[in-house]
């Protein structure tokens, strides 16, 4: 009913969404992979998933600090010391900075996607260009948020520098493989089969296909993540009943004209939820705390959110550039609290 509900009202090409709660997870898609050759979405269907890749990376960096690799208060110039950045204020980038993102670093200005690299040194040559090396701090590290992928791509960096293996191969050996994670990958599209297409929507409201696929291996940590709902459930599970995980929800700093907090890479929002009592026609008013990740490129949005109190996952997966997923999945929410 819920998909049925979002293709009726919105203009999308495709939408899948996945449900975990209690141990089981729930998955639907509707409408098309590719709008003009109208190719129906199928169950197993790979969507470019923006910036929730964020949410992988800062769980890498989690995991190697566990294993005692490194420290959250650790400095980026120590972790990586043959990188340079003009602004000085660098030397005081922590690692746990970086996640919060309170470094002083800025966003990514131009993805590049049409440049399409694959190199694996692609993040090394990213932290020696002059995109990052000639950059000036927003301000002294610590001293305010700014949402920055450039961080989270030098946060794979890091896991690349200390775990010696590239950033894509950690989070396959640490997440995906352990989980039966089949259908996920940081790497290339082009070895892929069975892909969502990216789309966009003009001011006419015509959908049309995006030329260009968003990948490029110097922004795998903050936006290249590619996997399937169900996929993104079996995540969701392990995370909701790994408790050594939680102190990344825990708030770390106010995220500015939002509402929202973030903790070590996630936000975390609250939600109301009004229920009707049986047969007093009064209202019920509870307040949840969800914790999870919007994102955007050419072509694709993508919502994935958590409720650790209830156990509860929503996901929505969509390639349409902007489409009003975040809206929507606190609707999903909503309409299974009630």
């Amino acid at each position: 009913n819920f998909i049925d509900m979002v293709m009726d009202l919105y203009d999308i090409p495709g939408i899948a969404v996945g449900v975990y709660c209690s141990g089981d997870s729930f998955t639907g898609v509707g409408g098309y992979s590719n709008y003009e050759d109208k190719t129906p979405l199928q169950p197993d269907t790979i969507f470019h998933c923006t910036s929730v890749s964020k949410l992988f990376t800062a769980v890498g960096i989690i995991k190697l600090a566990e294993q005692g690799e490194l420290s959250l208060d650790d400095r980026l110039c120590d972790v990586v010391p043959w990188m340079s950045i003009v602004d000085k204020r660098w030397k005081n980038i922590t690692i746990g900075s970086m996640l919060t993102h309170t470094s002083g670093l800025t966003d990514v200005s131009d993805y590049h996607w049409e440049e399409h690299s694959t190199d694996e040194n692609a993040l090394r040559e990213y932290a020696l260009s002059d995109e990052v090396a000639g950059r000036k701090l927003l301000w002294e590290p610590g001293d305010g948020f700014r949402y920055s992928s450039m961080a989270y791509d030098l946060l794979g960096l890091v896991i690349t520098e200390v775990s010696g293996m590239t950033f894509e191969e950690f989070i396959k050996c640490e997440i995906f493989d352990p989980l039966g994670m089949e259908d996920t990958t940081f790497l290339s599209e082009s070895n892929l089969t069975n892909l969502a297409m990216p789309h966009s929507k003009g001011r006419d409201r015509v959908i049309r296909l995006e030329t260009t696929y968003p990948y490029t291996r110097q922004h795998a940590p903050s936006s290249t993540l590619k996997s399937t709902a169900a996929d993104l459930l079996k995540w969701a599970g392990s995370l909701l009943h790994t408790a050594g995980l939680r102190d990344m929800w825990t708030p770390r700093a106010e995220v500015p004209d939002t509402g929202e907090q973030i903790g070590l890479g996630w936000f975390i929002r609250t939600q109301d939820i009004s229920a009707g009592t049986q047969g007093t026609g009064e209202h019920e008013k509870s307040r949840y705390t969800l914790v999870g990740h919007e994102g955007s490129d050419n072509g694709f949005r993508t919502s994935f959110w958590m409720c650790p109190e209830l156990g509860i996952a929503t996901v929505l997966l969509c390639n349409l550039t902007d489409a009003p997923l975040k809206k929507l999945n606190k609707k999903l929410f909503s309409m299974i609290m009630k």
